[in-house]
């Protein structure tokens, strides 16, 4: 299966994605950080390098919302583990 993503277009106009579900020892490795540092830490454990540099391109507000929408939806996870979810991947374009 799939693993579920979340999308979202960078100024390029480009859809980029990041996980919907992160490995527990991301969250371990950003437990006491401040919660900048916390965020782009998840996002570099996450983010392939182009999605890393697509969000490096935008606006503080526009990253801003990126991360709260990610965010919000975030699960743990071991990455490439099996799920009983039946939910799909699916591109929001």
């Amino acid at each position: 299966m799939t693993q579920e993503r979340f999308y979202f277009t960078g100024n390029d106009g480009e859809q980029y994605s990041l996980p919907k579900s992160v490995p527990s020892g991301a969250l371990r490795k950003m437990r006491n950080l401040d919660y900048m540092d916390g965020i782009f830490t998840l996002l570099e454990e996450c983010a392939d390098p182009a999605t890393l540099a697509a969000l490096d391109a935008l606006e503080i507000p526009d990253l801003g919302k990126v991360a709260k929408d990610w965010m919000q939806g975030l699960t743990t996870g071991k990455w490439g583990s099996s799920s009983t979810s039946s939910t799909e991947s699916t591109d929001p374009a």
